[in-house]
């Protein structure tokens, strides 16, 4: 069995493990150590390379995290259950901690409408569209894999969801919004948009929110999602010194 069928057999299609998993099954993660040599490990560390992200599911062998340390290019966002944050953040001592919840819906059939026009993206349109550079990155890398929609203001795309990655069941939610556009809805339209869409193919959103971000979680619980599991995300010292 290859190394990529046992570490799926080990990250379950469930919420928590939405971002692990779709990692691991769009190929853009990959297993840090060899398997055989995880054997003994309680859980395993997943690396996207392109994200220069690492997601820890329990607490991987120590060797796997050191491994993510020399990676080219070197991890600059570690996720992790909070059980596993302080033997995971002995390792990555000089990085911020932030907490978040991961929150889920009863039921996705259960979103309204979007309020505003919301439609999918061509993927020729990016290249057209006026977005600040990370934004358009993230979208950029997001297109080849997945649908995203944008709701519109004044006729232009102004807020964007996508999912940040898709296992079998659920979806990790992202959204965006151009600052000059917010706080008119136009979030809630493009996810309730993208969530429909994403229903009809079975799949469940999980909703991450930063404990210094309120609005996002106000904003989940608006639309009827419930807190269900407490994660920690560690950025690089170099990202916060960048803002």
């Amino acid at each position: 069995m290859a190394s990529y069928e046992q570490a799926l057999a080990r990250v379950p299609d469930c919420a928590e493990r939405c971002l692990a998993r779709g990692l691991l099954l769009d190929g853009r993660g990959e297993p840090l150590e060899p398997f055989e040599k995880q054997k003994s490990a309680e859980g395993l560390a997943v690396l996207a390379r392109d994200e220069r992200l690492l997601v820890a599911v329990g607490r991987p062998a120590p060797r796997a995290l050191e491994r993510a340390r020399t990676a080219d290019p070197t991890p600059l966002e570690v996720v992790t259950d909070e059980d596993a944050a302080d033997a995971i953040g002995a390792h990555l001592r000089g990085w911020s901690r932030r907490a978040a919840t991961l929150h889920v819906h009863p039921d996705a059939g259960l979103l309204p409408a979007p309020r505003h026009e919301a439609r999918a993206l061509l993927p020729d349109e990016l290249a057209r569209l006026e977005l600040p550079a990370e934004l358009l990155r993230e979208l950029a890398l997001a297109a080849p894999r997945t649908r995203i929609v944008a709701a519109l203001d004044g006729g232009e795309p102004a807020s964007f969801a996508y999912a940040a990655a898709e296992s079998e069941s659920h979806w990790d939610v992202s959204v965006d919004t151009l600052e000059s556009h917010r706080r008119r809805g136009l979030a809630t339209s493009a996810f309730c948009a993208l969530a429909a869409a994403m229903l009809a193919s079975g799949k469940q959103p999980v909703w991450g929110a930063r404990d210094d971000n309120p609005a996002s979680a106000e904003l989940a619980r608006s639309l009827g999602f419930h807190p269900h599991r407490r994660v920690v995300t560690f950025r690089a010292p170099l990202v916060d010194a960048a803002g």
